[in-house]
């Protein structure tokens, strides 16, 4: 520090270029350091893709679910992959976006619940239609933990003979840090 000296005798220190440029390069790097601690453990990612065909007219996919094509081009085969998707036990996904398509619109259009089997609830997540096949979720609002997996069923008639396909966005952490995504 530099020492400057009064007429009346007192002292006092003042910072010079040099001692203020190396301290605001320190709280630079301090508070980069903790931007990216506060960013640890948080991944984007594309959600794995559910997909799917009805089986007689009504749609089952994903969770755990075994059912087999009975009649059509797809006969004796799943109605979906088999692949359960959802995040490993010790992680969280958040939800961003998810779309469904495959489903037919109109004045009676497909409905479809999104469920995920394997937590505690059973309750729907959300529910897609042929008309609104598309939902944006905000921080927090669809939270899927491990062990927890994603299951489209159909509501009602279901007109859909093609393949259906659940896709999306979302943000995973390991489960320890869930506090920041939601």
């Amino acid at each position: 520090m530099a020492t400057f000296k009064f007429e009346a005798g007192g002292t006092f220190e003042m910072v010079t270029p040099a001692e203020l440029g190396k301290a605001l390069d320190k709280a630079q790097r301090d508070a980069l350091a903790a931007e990216l601690l506060a960013l640890a453990g948080i991944k984007h990612r594309k959600l794995p893709v559910l997909s799917g065909v009805a089986v007689s007219g009504a749609l089952d996919i994903g969770g755990d679910n075994n059912a087999v094509q009975i009649a059509g081009p797809f006969t004796g085969s799943g109605a979906w992959s088999g692949y359960p998707i959802g995040p490993t036990q010790g992680n969280v996904w958040m939800a961003k976006r998810l779309a469904v398509t495959g489903l037919t619109p109109g004045a009676t259009p497909d409905i479809v619940n999104l469920f995920t089997p394997g937590g505690h609830s059973t309750d729907i997540v959300w529910q897609f239609t042929g008309n609104a096949p598309v939902a944006t979720f905000g921080r927090g609002e669809v939270v899927i933990y491990g062990g927890e997996t994603l299951r489209l069923i159909s509501v009602g008639a279901f007109a859909a003979t093609g393949q259906v396909r659940l896709s999306g966005e979302l943000y995973q952490t390991p489960a320890e840090m869930i506090g920041k995504i939601i």
